[in-house]
């Protein structure tokens, strides 16, 4: 597989998971979202406002643009319903991105600043699985809580995801023209 069909088929899967993940979480209270947990960023809302952080601070070096963060535990959204629309449309943005570099752009290098003003350099295509990547890490630690709670946490693994994509291929491209816009 091309690096530029990897990466669009893991920023597809990247999206796919935040929904199947949002759909268990739309079942929990307000305040079982919100409670002070035993994980990284201590709650669901918490964990959740890093990954719109995370996704957008990579997306703008990606794009060269400029991001600014005070903390990885900066709140940007409180809303959950917000929240939850900013991680499908940064998801969506970075799949579009994902969808549009060619071979040439994803061999290169991402210059780029980091939160602490120091020049960085690294494979672009690597930055872009990193973030997917990244993702993962905090949705499997979401999903132990809902586990805890005695919640059944969705199936979000790659299997699943490409199973569901043989069965409805038309659907993989819905909801991209939001990151058009």
């Amino acid at each position: 597989m091309q690096p530029r069909h990897l990466c669009v088929l893991m920023a597809r899967y990247h999206r796919w998971a935040y929904k199947r993940l949002y759909q268990a979480l739309d079942q929990l209270s307000d305040n079982d979202y919100r409670a002070k947990r035993q994980m990284q960023y201590g709650s669901i809302h918490r964990a959740l406002n890093h990954l719109l952080l995370a996704d957008t601070l990579w997306y703008s070096r990606l794009t060269g643009g400029r991001f600014a963060i005070s903390h990885p535990d900066q709140e940007l959204e409180f809303d959950r319903e917000k929240l939850f629309d900013r991680l499908i449309w940064q998801a969506t943005t970075l799949a579009v991105f994902a969808k549009d570099c060619d071979e040439e752009t994803l061999a290169g290098k991402l210059n780029y600043l980091d939160e602490h003003g120091e020049s960085q350099s690294m494979p672009l295509a690597g930055a872009l699985m990193h973030v997917f990547n990244h993702a993962t890490h905090h949705r499997s630690q979401i999903a132990a809580v809902l586990a805890e709670l005695e919640q059944e946490p969705p199936a979000m693994d790659m299997a699943r995801f490409l199973q569901e994509r043989q069965k409805k291929p038309a659907d993989e491209n819905k909801g991209m023209e939001l990151a058009a816009a």
